[in-house]
């Protein structure tokens, strides 16, 4: 077996009349994933995009509203909500691999509940009692689950009918490639399908440069939006060498053996593997440059919605006195 073996609509049809062993599978290629689809995988997966804010933000301003608080407190709450969401970790960069279903968004929301009732405490009006708050509280929560969760089958949906599968290269020993390959191909809704395989361990070392040459080759045309390492025989080395070279652009995910399923357990899968997705841009100056950049553009948020938000203060106060 190459080295590197790329799907193509030829390669597909041509693997269906010979196999290279008993084991692989490759997938069918992908479709494109259309513009619905793109921006509801965004929202369920709770990216800190401005689009996804202010939904969640007019969610939970209008759960607010319809549990009888007045319209400055719903708006305050829903502003609030936003604000905080990307500093809770509830919006945050996630991989399709991390956003399956709605378990991942459960503790997250928690968190920011617990800031949103403490706000609504210090700037609740005198005649909104707590059970008011409290109802507010509960249906916002219970929207934001189920609209996630109605997306979350949508999603998976279209990805069985292969929409917006992602290219991955995977990284490993021959059968594990095979094994992967096989295992993207039946579970569908983790997002991902594969596109190409690299084991650095063959024996022929001229195999191993040019399949080590084509993987760069695919991953500088972005080609590959995905990127599974497979830690299981392969020396640390190659795995130093693509997790330094990970940035903005994929997301890279390690794949545990079997066996550390049963030891330790493990919050994602793909399909019947425990995975560990890797964080976006390892490198230090990647990570600072990146930190800093998030700070600075919390920061310009913050001061364009002051004004709103001691307005919003203001105008409670006011009705308070009244």
């Amino acid at each position: 077996m190459k080295p590197v073996r790329i799907d193509s609509t030829e390669q597909v049809a041509a693997a269906r009349g010979r196999r290279h062993d008993a084991e692989f599978s490759p997938t069918v290629v992908g479709r494109p994933s259309p513009p619905w689809l793109t921006a509801l995988v965004l929202w369920q997966s709770a990216a800190a995009h401005p689009a996804v804010l202010l939904v969640d933000g007019l969610i939970v301003a209008g759960a607010f509203r319809h549990a009888g608080t007045t319209r400055p407190v719903a708006l305050a709450a829903g502003a609030v909500f936003a604000l905080v969401s990307p500093f809770t970790g509830l919006a945050a960069h996630r991989t399709s691999v991390q956003a399956q279903g709605i378990r991942w968004y459960l503790k997250p929301l928690a968190v920011l509940c617990f800031i949103l009732v403490a706000f609504v405490s210090l700037f609740r009006p005198d005649h909104l009692g707590s059970p008011v708050s409290t109802v507010a509280l509960i249906q916002a929560a219970f929207l934001l689950i189920s609209l996630r969760a109605l997306a979350w089958c949508a999603i998976a949906a279209a990805r069985r009918r292969d929409l917006g599968l992602q290219p991955t290269l995977v990284i490993g020993t021959d059968a594990r490639v095979n094994e992967l390959a096989a295992e993207l191909a039946r579970c569908k809704k983790v997002g991902l399908r594969f596109a190409a395989g690299y084991t650095p361990t063959l024996g022929d070392s001229t195999a191993v440069a040019d399949g080590h040459a084509q993987a760069f080759s695919l991953l500088d045309k972005n080609e590959i939006d995905h990127v599974l390492l497979v830690n299981d025989g392969i020396d640390e080395a190659v795995f130093r060498e693509f997790v330094l070279w990970a940035d903005d652009r994929r997301g890279y995910t390690l794949v545990l053996p079997l066996a550390d399923i049963v030891r330790h357990g493990s919050k994602y899968h793909v399909g019947r593997f425990p995975v560990v997705p890797l964080p976006i841009g390892l490198s230090q100056n990647g990570l600072i440059a990146k930190r800093a950049l998030d700070i600075a553009a919390s920061m310009a948020l913050i001061l364009m919605t002051a004004p709103l938000m001691l307005l919003i203060a203001a105008t409670i106060k006011i009705k308070d006195r009244d």
